[in-house]
């Protein structure tokens, strides 16, 4: 599986995009200061709140389910995965609360 480069996590909804009623602004990670964003990931039009946090949630989404794909592709024992599994279901939880906004 190809890792496709994008802009690291975490990303989240800033606000909404000046000017446009149901625009959004997507920002990652934390600036310097620790509080603000570090940068721009991209802006949306007419989204919903539910669009834009899915948008957000998308590098969390991504990285959970790769752990949990990695176990199958690597062929690893059941017993092991089993060890895995509370993380590995710990961290899509967190990102569909995420991008469900729940």
């Amino acid at each position: 599986m190809s890792d496709a480069k994008h802009t690291p996590a975490p990303w989240r909804v800033e606000g909404h995009r000046s000017g446009v009623p149901h625009g959004h602004i997507i920002s990652h990670g934390i600036n310097s200061h620790g509080d603000g964003p570090e940068g721009y990931v991209c802006d949306t039009w007419n989204s919903s709140d539910a669009d834009a946090r899915l948008i957000a949630a998308a590098p969390d989404l991504l990285e959970a389910l790769k752990g949990i794909i990695a176990d199958d592709d690597a062929s690893v024992s059941l017993n092991d995965q089993r060890a895995r599994w509370n993380d590995r279901m710990t961290a899509a939880k967190a990102a569909v609360l995420k991008a469900t906004g729940a």
